[in-house]
């Protein structure tokens, strides 16, 4: 079966830059401690990795995976997709070709010095910021070397991985992307919490008369993610908004409830819990978004969405662009 990861191309070493360069340019997907063994051999390789490497690297433990070298070995395999940085920091999406080789004497010398593995991909295809979904963003912010990317964007990235390569070698060709799960399903796994934030901000901005404190967002608090404030300076606001199946919890915005703030918060998978009885919830069978007594309210990712595929003009680039490759609608 097909999978989807993602990877650190760096060795460790000082000049990690010329290295994740030479990946891309090379096109290659290599990791791992440089053993320069003569052939192209695992056993080979795995007994001189066992020599230089610290007691018991190569060893799993627990069932995990105590170098991502291993786990690399035992589990990419030919036509599995990756994402990966560039050195500029641009993203970029391969097809794994073949696999694995060890760096021999006849491969360029840094190469041969430098890496442990490598992996031949097709290319390295360039992609846009407003293309790359929110989860893969995340997961190349920190982690291991290697981690499998989440499997409900994989039909996204074979999507977008013709897409590119079509539009490299056949611009005047069109791909049509196909998700796997119903559409909302599929744009709310797509969408990065920016996304969500700016959704919220955008609808409570042109539809409930509020303006926004953009410095509000730079300070370090957890709670908010940003302030804002009622275009006649009748109130102020906060707003929480989650990804993925993080839940968020309604009792911690009892203080600002109590300086008499109100409170928006939205999630796409996750639920909020220890909600008042006086909550609002703002959905799409509900037109009551004010109420004097309430100063909290549960707004929903479908209400938002809806409201944005029917304002795609304000929308940042991302967002009208999941709309438009899935064709959403109200």
């Amino acid at each position: 079966m097909t999978q989807l990861w993602r990877i650190h191309l760096l060795a460790g070493k000082e000049d990690t830059e010329e290295e994740k360069n030479m990946c891309i340019v090379s096109k290659r997907m290599a990791i791992g401690w440089p053993c320069q063994i003569s052939q192209d051999n695992i056993q080979e390789y795995r007994k001189k990795f066992d020599l230089i490497a610290p007691k018991n690297k190569w060893l799993k433990k627990n069932g995990n995976y105590p170098d991502s070298l291993i786990y690399m070995l035992e589990n990419v395999k030919i036509e599995d997709y990756v994402w990966t940085r560039d050195q500029e920091g641009k993203y970029r999406i391969g097809k794994i070709k073949d696999g694995p080789h060890f760096p021999t004497p006849s491969d360029e010398e840094k190469f041969f010095n430098w890496f442990g593995v490598y992996w031949n991909v097709y290319e390295w295809l360039e992609c846009p910021d407003y293309e790359v979904p929110g989860k893969i963003i995340n997961s190349l912010i920190k982690g291991r070397t290697l981690q499998t990317a989440d499997s409900c964007l994989i039909e996204y990235s074979k999507y977008l991985y013709q897409k590119r390569l079509n539009d490299k070698e056949n611009p005047n060709s069109d791909v049509t992307f196909y998700p796997s799960e119903d559409i909302l399903t599929t744009l709310k796994n797509l969408l990065h919490y920016d996304d969500l934030e700016d959704l919220l901000g955008l609808w409570l901005q042109v539809d409930n008369s509020y303006v926004v404190f953009p410095s509000t967002n730079k300070q370090g608090t957890k709670d908010y993610e940003y302030m804002l404030k009622k275009r006649d300076g009748s109130c102020k606001a906060v707003i929480q908004c989650k990804t993925g199946n993080t839940g968020i919890n309604a009792s911690e915005f009892k203080k600002y409830i109590d300086k008499g703030y109100n409170v928006y918060l939205t999630t796409t998978f996750g639920s909020i819990s220890n909600k008042p009885k006086d909550i609002i919830e703002i959905n799409n069978q509900t037109s009551v978004q004010e109420n004097s007594s309430a100063h909290i309210y549960d707004v929903s990712i479908k209400y938002l969405l809806d409201w944005a595929a029917k304002n795609k003009e304000i929308l940042p680039d991302r967002i009208k662009y999941y709309l438009d490759i899935i064709g959403y609608k109200e």
